[in-house]
């Protein structure tokens, strides 16, 4: 019968054909793997909240449309303007709404949008809100 002391002092295995594996290569073998790979990220665009867009009623139309002329009355003054957009999301329905203070470069009709010093692009059917100063001194 084999004691301990038989054999403590017996030399390891060796492979003959192959080098022994790295620590580092050994425990990558049991390392954790995502068996639903893209699950973490579907939860989390499913829990992204999205805001509906505002329809405007024919009243608000009316003196955003009032207000946009009155900003191309004063465009060659450039003036400072704040603007609430809408921005439709790529992925699901809805969208955010952004909220950007900037002055006009111009309006170009033929784009239907608002083009900002910054080289900022805005469709003005997603706008829902403008406030400039120049609108304190004018009436609507």
């Amino acid at each position: 019968m084999n004691r301990y002391s038989d054999i403590i002092n017996i030399k390891n295995y060796e492979p003959k054909f192959h080098k022994r594996m790295n620590r580092y290569n050994r425990a990558a073998q049991f390392a954790s793997f995502a068996a639903l790979k893209g699950y973490e990220d579907m939860i989390e665009e499913e829990a992204r909240i999205t805001d509906k867009k505002i329809e405007l009623t024919e009243e608000e139309i009316f003196i955003l449309n009032n207000k946009l002329n009155l900003i191309i009355s004063k465009i060659e003054q450039h003036p400072i303007i704040k603007i609430k957009y809408f921005i439709k999301d790529n992925k699901k329905n809805g969208g955010i709404y952004k909220t950007i203070n900037k002055p006009i470069k111009r309006i170009n009709n033929s784009k239907r949008c608002i083009e900002l010093i910054e080289g900022i692009t805005i469709p003005i059917s997603s706008i829902v809100e403008i406030e400039a100063d120049i609108f304190k001194t004018n009436e609507l």
